[in-house]
């Protein structure tokens, strides 16, 4: 299992605080395990069986299931799977 998350370049010093995220949310979770994404080398663009987001644009051009996390701004969009929130990520695969 990998994260992948998006860093922009005007926000760079947002790197600390993802990590400083997983490690309060997902203390399991090894941080060498993270994957930094920018504009050149978007999520969309990674190999995997699966991306969980919410940003329509990530999840449309991804080649594998797609899991959105519900929000107002994606109501209309068709995901494979279609979560509310952590827990029923974790539902989905465990």
């Amino acid at each position: 299992v990998k994260i992948a998350t998006v860093i922009y370049e005007k926000y760079i010093h947002c790197i600390r605080d993802k990590y400083k995220w997983v490690m309060e949310n997902l203390p399991f979770f090894d941080l060498n395990n993270i994957i930094f994404c920018d504009s050149v080398n978007p999520k969309w663009m990674l190999e995997a069986d699966f991306m969980i987001d919410d940003h329509i644009e990530n999840l449309k051009r991804f080649s594998g299931y797609r899991v959105c996390i519900d929000y107002p701004y994606n109501k209309n969009f068709q995901a494979d799977y279609r979560v509310m929130n952590w827990k029923e990520i974790g539902d989905l695969f465990l």
